[in-house]
This record gives structure tokens, C-alpha cells and sequence, in this order.
């Protein structure tokens, strides 16, 4: 196995292991914001106070709110710390989603009130309580790895800087940088523009340490840090390069006064 696949499997499996612990909080939360069926004690039995295909819906619906929003939040923070993953986050998502949905399924009811027999054992008739928490539709339960593979694919197709007609590895000019999403950065076409006419001679190092680049958030972007060391380096190995240089009447360039 490659290093890559070595890499993407590990990824898989961390994001996958990740949702799975999701699940408990998105427990919690579907359990304090579905309403509960009320059930009332009859001579026959048990029976439903008020009508439950309110309650049905109503807890289905909370489940799918509350598991697509944990998919959403999920594909967020994924991209913005393993952008580098391609397959493996994406089956992480899939498969972490669809067990974060049933961790946050059984536990919600475990969470809720118990069996309505047992609690209806020793109450007087026409006594109401709460009933159980339960799902009438289990395909809610895609609701999760739904939103976040489509979320997914969202932000790779929307935040991924264009590719430029006839660009290969090999005609890249600029280093490459640790990209930056939800956090501050700066602007990848400004980057390596900068860094191509630098290394093409058309800008000086002086210029080059004087540009300010456009500050990126919400769209991918270089990390800052990382150009402006990078950008340094790279404009004082420009000037010893002049330095170095030797002239017509022999020997080396002096510096420029500053």
C-alpha cells in the first residue's frame, strides 16, 4: 500500500471515528427539542391522548434537522482540516455520517422516557405521560451522510481555485503553501503572480517585500505566515544574488546605498 492510500485510509478512518462521537451530542439535542408523544391510561390499556401522527412527524423531522445540520457542520470543519484528502475524507463523511445517525437514533431513545407499558404499571386510569421517543421513518437516518457529502462537494467545487488552461506541476512558478479556509489567508492568484514576476526579474526584492496581498476568509487562500517567511527567503536569496553578481570592470556589484 502507498503512502497516499496509507494516508487517505487513515484519514477515512479518523473523520469516520469522529462522527461516530458526534453522534452523542446530536443525541442530546434531537431529545430536548422533539416533542413527546402523550399517552394516557385506559381500562383497555394504553392509548395515545392526542394524536400521534403529529408527534411522528414532528420527532422525524427534528432528527433530520438536527443530523443534517451536524453533516453540514461536519463537511465545514473536514474541508477546513484535511482539505488534502480527497477519497478518504469524502467515505469518512459517508460512512461516519450514517453512524453518527444511529448513535444519535438509539441513544436519543435510550435518552427519552422508557417503554409506555412499564411506565403506565401501577398509575391510575386516565393518567397522562410522555411516551417514548422513536422514529416512524428510519430513512431520516441518511439525512446525515446526505448532507455532508453534498456539502462536500460543494466546497471542493466552489472554493477550489480554477485550473489554468495548459498548467501542469511543471509550470507552476510558486511554492506551494498550506491553504486556508474559514481563517484568514491571503490570496492565491496574488501569490503567485508575485512570486512568478520575482522569480522572472521583473519585480525587484524590495518591491516584492512592499506588496500587500488581499486578505482571504471565507474562500481558500495561502497561509500567511508561511508566504511572508517564504517571500523573505526568497527576496534575500535575491539579493545576495546581486550581491554575487559580477560586473564589466570586474570583481562583485556593491550594495545599493540605503
Amino acid at each position: 500500500m502507498t503512502s497516499g492510500a496509507r494516508s487517505e485510509l487513515r484519514t477515512g478512518a479518523l473523520v469516520a471515528a469522529a462522527l461516530l462521537v458526534a453522534g452523542v451530542p446530536v443525541a442530546v439535542v434531537w431529545r430536548l427539542i422533539a416533542p413527546l408523544p402523550r399517552l394516557v391510561v385506559n381500562t383497555g390499556g394504553v392509548f395515545f391522548a392526542e394524536q400521534n401522527a403529529e408527534y411522528a412527524v414532528a420527532a422525524d423531522g427534528w432528527f433530520a434537522v438536527c443530523s443534517a445540520t451536524a453533516g453540514l457542520v461536519a463537511a465545514l470543519v473536514v474541508f477546513a482540516r484535511a482539505r488534502h484528502s480527497r477519497v478518504g475524507a469524502l467515505v469518512g463523511l459517508a460512512v461516519g455520517g450514517l453512524l453518527g445517525s444511529v448513535v444519535a437514533w438509539r441513544l436519543g431513545m435510550i435518552l427519552g422516557p422508557g417503554d409506555a407499558l412499564v411506565t403506565a404499571n401501577g398509575l391510575d386510569v386516565g393518567t397522562r405521560f410522555d411516551g417514548p421517543l422513536r422514529l416512524s421513518a428510519l430513512g431520516v437516518l441518511f439525512a446525515w451522510p446526505i448532507a455532508a457529502v453534498v456539502a462536500w462537494f460543494a466546497l471542493t467545487a466552489g472554493l477550489e481555485p480554477p485550473e489554468q488552461p495548459g498548467a501542469d506541476l511543471e509550470d507552476v512558478t510558486g511554492p506551494p503553501f498550506p491553504v486556508t479556509v474559514l481563517r484568514p489567508g491571503y490570496a492565491i492568484d496574488e501569490v503567485d503572480e508575485l512570486f512568478r514576476r520575482l522569480d522572472g526579474g521583473e519585480l525587484s526584492a524590495e518591491d516584492a517585500r512592499a506588496v500587500r496581498f488581499s486578505p482571504t476568509r471565507l474562500r481558500r487562500g495561502y497561509d500567511g505566515v508561511s508566504v511572508d517567511g517564504a517571500l523573505q527567503a526568497r527576496a534575500d536569496a535575491h539579493d545576495r544574488s546581486d550581491l554575487s553578481r559580477p560586473d564589466p570592470a570586474g570583481g562583485s556589484v556593491p550594495p545599493s546605498p540605503r
